[in-house]
């Protein structure tokens, strides 16, 4: 690639990181590197909000799960087998974190199923099943929302750092030229 290439490439990626003309090498050097720890400090972010949003997944499927085998059981007119799975559920929920994203989703079912749930059958739990199955794909819309923003960021990311390659490089290219007249 020639000088005049590289300078244009280079100019087009300022470009999309949104880079103003007109900065010396340092100083370009220095805002990428800046924009480099905000892209990461970003990136951790959302996929720190992925993990919370897989472990609320998690604690959802867990609740859908109870309330299928209460609907199941009680259907069989198996009372024991469905409080047992209550049981359960509950036992689950006491091996969560206070403070977890999944303990918070635990405790608001665990508050929806005492007010709301507790003593339904049949078609009143298939409601409640759906109403879950809705709360799952939201969840994984968004993580797929989520996951798009992601890999916007790491290709900005690799186009900072492609750029800072570029200008270590004609720095580099500058600097040996100046030492061969020199010598």
């Amino acid at each position: 690639m020639n000088s005049i290439d590289t300078q244009s490439a280079a100019a087009r990626a300022l470009g999309e990181l949104g880079a103003t003309n007109g900065l010396t090498s340092e100083s370009l050097m220095f805002w990428l590197s800046t924009k480099l720890d905000a892209m990461d400090t970003d990136i951790n972010a959302l996929l720190d909000e992925q993990t919370s949003a897989l472990k609320q997944k998690e604690a959802l499927q867990q609740y859908k799960h109870m309330v299928s085998l209460q609907k199941e059981r009680c259907a069989q007119g198996d009372k024991a087998g469905a409080d047992q799975a209550l049981h359960d559920w509950w036992a689950y929920g006491a091996t969560l974190p206070l403070g977890s994203p999944e303990r918070a989703v635990y405790d608001q079912k665990h508050a929806e199923y005492n007010s709301q749930v507790a003593g339904k059958t049949g078609a009143e739990l298939d409601v409640e099943i759906q109403q879950t199955n809705g709360e799952i794909e939201e969840l994984d819309k968004n993580s797929e929302l989520k996951m798009i923003r992601i890999n916007q960021l790491m290709s900005q990311r690799q186009t900072a750092v492609q750029l800072a390659q570029a200008i270590m490089n004609k720095h580099n290219e500058t600097i040996e030229g100046i030492v061969q007249k020199i010598s």
